[in-house]
């Protein structure tokens, strides 16, 4: 079953527990192909002169989170340098699969197309202008619980769980040194002056990478009271980068710096206290996790694709005009031009993909 869809055996489990719910199963596949998806891509493009620049890599709607700091795509495990147009392939892809009524061609509403293209050359040309946020996201308003991170870590909220799935010492020397690394990257030591390490966990990640999580609390007396100091739920992870190919290629020597750097231009503000180190020849990206988090989880209508089209069309937009390596903005609106129903078509051939995946494990599980 695996070999047939090209999906890692590891993955097996996840997938057989989402299709109770196949929506959630089939961008669960999406994600799951990626990488795959990617090779495919490399092969059916002559991509000697698409512009090259530092690309999101993996700009799916799962990556889009509204936070207390702003919204936007985040995630950026895959970003590297390649080609610009798999960046635009991959996005226009997801957004149909979100949708509520997914043609079982696999095709892309041309109006959802349209509004990307409109956000997405409007910021390449003008990149000073920032990207907005979805209207029909403003209605997703933190719960009591979200608000601060004491309120979040004593309702015991989606990481705190992680954390107390898989509780460390905390007084472990590994995990404090790791700690220790992470605030030093950020030059932010003086820290734990005011805050102690009060609980820490190890949680797999999706790309099989571990978490490595740390609840820090306000020190008793120290300044203001502890009382009006929240908490502090700080994430370090492994880093992850598939091997170099022809087209897409690390442009760093360390991939949290890699990471850092597509944050910063991608969804600047958004992801706060990054910090990357290395640690036993493991390099490592650290962020504070935040207490709202708030994503997509819903079904799209077609006007609300539109919609997020357009202001995810602008955050690439910006991001790409702002990463341009070989190439100018003038190439990218050529190869739009030339290339772009073909980009379209590949996007609809990957949705196919993912649908007829779907299809073939939903049949297979019901005869199991």
């Amino acid at each position: 079953m695996v070999s047939l869809i090209n999906l890692p055996e590891s993955h097996l489990p996840r997938i057989e527990k989402s299709l109770k719910e196949p929506d959630k199963a089939c961008h669960l596949i999406f994600r799951l192909l990626g990488t795959s998806f990617q090779r495919d891509f490399e092969e059916s493009f002559d991509l000697t002169q698409v512009p090259n620049l530092f690309i999101h890599g993996n700009p799916h709607l799962d990556n889009y989170v509204r936070t207390f700091s702003g919204a936007g795509l985040v995630d950026f495990d895959r970003s590297r340098l390649g080609p610009y147009s798999w960046d635009i392939i991959r996005f226009l892809s997801s957004v149909t699969l979100r949708g509520e009524k997914k043609k079982k061609d696999g095709s892309i509403n041309d109006d959802v197309v349209e509004s990307f293209l409109t956000g997405y050359e409007r910021t390449l040309q003008n990149p000073d202008l920032y990207f907005v946020y979805p209207t029909f996201l403003r209605s997703l308003l933190p719960t009591e619980q979200e608000f601060t991170m004491n309120s979040y870590l004593d309702a015991n909220i989606k990481w705190a769980k992680k954390m107390r799935k898989n509780p460390q010492d905390v007084k472990d020397k590994k995990l404090n040194k790791m700690l220790e690394l992470y605030l030093k990257s950020r030059n932010e030591m003086k820290l734990l002056n005011f805050y102690e390490l009060k609980e820490c966990g190890v949680s797999e990640g999706s790309l099989g990478k571990l978490h490595y999580l740390f609840a820090l609390r306000p020190k008793d007396g120290e300044g203001e009271s502890a009382g009006k100091k929240d908490a502090i739920l700080i994430d370090l992870k492994e880093t992850y980068c598939e091997e170099d190919t022809k087209y897409f290629k690390n442009p760093t020597d360390h991939h949290g710096l890699r990471m850092i750097r597509a944050s910063n231009l991608y969804a600047p503000g958004i992801e706060q206290r990054l910090g990357y180190f290395t640690f036993e020849k493991n390099e490592y990206w650290g962020r504070e996790v935040p207490s709202f988090n708030g994503k997509i989880k819903e079904l799209l209508s077609v006007s609300e694709q539109d919609e997020i089209a357009y202001c995810i069309g602008a955050q690439l937009g910006r991001g790409h005009r702002r990463s341009l390596k070989d190439g100018t903005v003038k190439e990218i609106l050529e190869d739009l031009k030339i290339n772009l129903p073909d980009y379209i078509e590949f996007a609809k051939t990957m949705n196919l993909k993912v649908l007829h995946s779907l299809e073939y494990l939903q049949k297979l599980n019901d005869i199991e």
